[in-house]
């Protein structure tokens, strides 16, 4: 069990470094305005205790819009699911570079907890 944590840590690691923030090289990096809660709805109430971290790689279009989303670090349970309906909600500024609007890629986060 213990190794298996280790592992989980270690890919989640690299899966960051890997796929980060990557408009870090643009004059104006994407800012987020908005950001709505998941809202997290068991079809059996009472009988979940939860608390974790989903981590979404989300793309943020020059256009304003949402793109790819991508699950980066997940938790069961359709914690993710709620996550990424809560992601495609965001409310931007895109990115900028040389006066123009640019896509880039930002992680985002997303925290449970249910007792």
């Amino acid at each position: 069990m213990r190794k298996l944590v280790c592992l989980i840590v270690i890919v989640g690691s690299f899966a960051i470094f890997a796929f980060g923030q990557t408009n870090k090289n643009y004059g104006t990096p994407v800012k987020i305005i908005h950001k709505p809660r998941a809202n997290y709805q068991s079809q059996e109430k009472g009988t979940i205790c939860a608390q974790g971290t989903v981590t979404l790689r989300v793309q943020f279009l020059d256009t304003g819009e949402i793109g790819k989303i991508a699950v980066v670090i997940g938790l069961p349970d359709g914690f993710n699911e709620c996550a990424i309906e809560a992601a495609k909600k965001i409310n931007f500024k895109p990115a900028m570079k040389d006066g123009k609007s640019v896509t880039v890629f930002k992680m985002v986060q997303y925290n449970f907890t249910f007792y």
